[in-house]
């Protein structure tokens, strides 16, 4: 009984937290008039930002000069790159 209790405590506060995460702009800019700059800077930055440290990220770990030399790895990515370029999502830069 005590893991379903200790289940339902994590869910709860991973959704409280999202939640809160979710609105914390909504009720940080509420009475703002003109959102700051610095905000939209962040918002044209971060995306790209985001994904470069992802690739380096999932690349960390693979070993190039031995084994395999990472051709999964690259196949896996020339995949993705051209799905996106298919798709035309904005994601890719």
């Amino acid at each position: 009984m005590d893991n379903i209790v200790h289940s339902i405590a994590i869910i709860a506060v991973v959704a409280i937290t999202t939640g809160l995460l979710r609105y914390l702009p909504f009720l940080i800019f509420r009475d703002a008039e003109k959102v700051p700059n610095w905000v939209y800077y962040l918002g044209k930055v971060l995306p790209s930002a985001l994904m470069a440290m992802l690739v380096v990220f999932c690349f960390r770990s693979t070993n190039f000069l031995g084994g395999s030399h990472g051709v999964p790895e690259m196949i896996a990515s020339v995949i993705v790159i051209f799905s996106y370029k298919w798709k035309k999502t904005p994601y890719l830069v």
